[in-house]
């Protein structure tokens, strides 16, 4: 039996493939295990061109070809994004165990915010972590970016509205 996705959820896939294969790659250490390093920023272009047309027109005939090229992409990761998704995170995952002790990695949307700048969640409070803004490509700098609060994460950088703009980041802990 071969699932068919329809091209906002191949899109909604790509968006948490890119983080699975980016935490693989930095996990993976110096020579990444063979992955391509540059993968994540290819799922990235590919994603954002299906993006801007389909949100141009929905039912642009070249979409289905295209957004398959982008799932097909995102393989080995596709899988365990779908899922992710379906699981009825929509594309975020906070993971907390019964412990209360949190999971990382954190993928966080637009959606989780709590204002413009807030992402809510008292369990990150007192642990190193670093920040991978997507719609930037580039690590968010401590104190300067952003910044951990006893309620969450406050994001200080110039410009940054999640009620405003689509965005898409990656807490990870960070160990000295």
């Amino acid at each position: 039996m071969s699932i068919v996705y329809t091209t906002l959820e191949k899109i909604n896939i790509a968006k948490v493939s890119q983080y699975y294969c980016l935490s693989a790659i930095r996990k993976a250490g110096l020579f990444a295990d063979g992955i391509d390093i540059d993968l994540p920023r290819k799922i990235y272009l590919v994603r954002k061109n299906v993006e801007f047309m389909y949100d141009i027109s929905p039912s642009n005939s070249t979409l289905f070809a295209t957004s398959t090229f982008l799932l097909g992409l995102c393989a080995p990761y596709n899988m365990l994004a779908a899922n992710t998704i379906n699981a009825g995170n929509s594309g975020t995952i906070s993971p907390i165990n019964p412990s209360g002790v949190q999971q990382y990695p954190i993928y966080i949307t637009q959606a989780n915010f709590e204002t413009a700048t807030l992402y809510p969640n008292t369990n990150i409070f007192g642990t190193n972590i670093i920040i991978y803004y997507n719609q930037i490509q580039r690590y968010l700098i401590p104190n300067v970016d952003f910044e951990v609060l006893s309620t969450g994460v406050n994001i200080t950088m110039e410009g940054f509205d999640a009620s405003q703009y689509d965005c898409n980041l990656v807490i990870e802990k960070f160990y000295n």
